[in-house]
């Protein structure tokens, strides 16, 4: 990025690297264009980034021809709105098609492993999608639901017996809840950059932005997942430390 003091790195530039942080750092889930908090906001939006050609028009004085000062940020902007049409070229109107996009896209850049647990993530979420419907769940899955299908299938390899979902669901809701109470004390400490919130970050990538414990709930639309739904109480503060990691937010 250059050093540029005219360059508002808090508007659309801002916006951009702040997308660019998550992608790069394995979270791709988040940057799912249906990726909400649960008052309705985006967790985070690629910018529309509008390019004006510089006025290059000649100033005449007298016998003297003198041209405009060169635009500094027309460059930086007309890279952004190159980067911005790449990574647009990403997006899906679902989420297993768009960690599946994202997953190749870090496959031909070499982030192999960023790869892998996104291939993953996309095959666990593709489970839920094919047992919900033999379960006859439509609309909304809490988070609960969501791990007590993958965890079911990953353990028998068949179909979710309706039983023994039920109790699955209970189970994972109390081991999430407990999970969330740790990840409360952590963000709770004195040092918000402490170890244990790392950790938390840690996990935030191993689960390609998709853990469980920050879900509150995704929707199910023709056999589609086109919306996840993040507890903001949760992610916001552990968002807010990786963008301070990215050089995007002061300490």
């Amino acid at each position: 990025m250059p050093e540029l003091d005219d360059v508002d790195r808090t508007g659309e530039l801002g916006q951009l690297l702040a997308y660019i942080c998550l992608l790069a750092n394995g979270a791709a889930g988040l940057a799912f264009r249906g990726a909400s908090y649960d008052d309705g906001d985006a967790v985070v939006q690629l910018p529309s980034v509008e390019v004006k050609p510089p006025d290059t028009t000649p100033i005449i004085a007298g016998d003297s021809i003198k041209y405009p000062e060169p635009d500094r940020t027309y460059a930086v902007k007309t890279a952004m709105a190159s980067v911005v049409g790449d990574l647009r070229e990403l997006q899906r109107g679902d989420l297993v098609g768009f960690l599946n996009a994202v997953a190749d896209r870090y496959k031909k850049t070499a982030a192999i492993q960023n790869h892998l647990v996104l291939r993953r993530t996309a095959d666990d979420f593709s489970i839920v999608i094919m047992h919900a419907r033999e379960l006859g769940i439509g609309g909304e899955l809490s988070a609960a639901e969501i791990y007590a299908i993958v965890d079911i299938h990953k353990t028998h390899k068949g179909r979710v017996d309706q039983a023994e979902f039920a109790r699955a669901v209970e189970a994972k809701r109390q081991e999430i809840e407990e999970e969330r109470g740790k990840l409360r004390k952590a963000l709770g400490g004195k040092k918000a950059g402490s170890k244990n919130v790392y950790i938390w970050l840690r996990n935030l990538s191993a689960h390609g932005g998709l853990s469980y414990i920050l879900i509150d709930r995704l929707r199910l639309a023709e056999g589609k997942i086109d919306e996840v739904v993040y507890r903001r109480d949760l992610l916001q503060p552990l968002l807010d430390e990786l963008m301070r990691q990215c050089g995007l937010q002061s300490s």
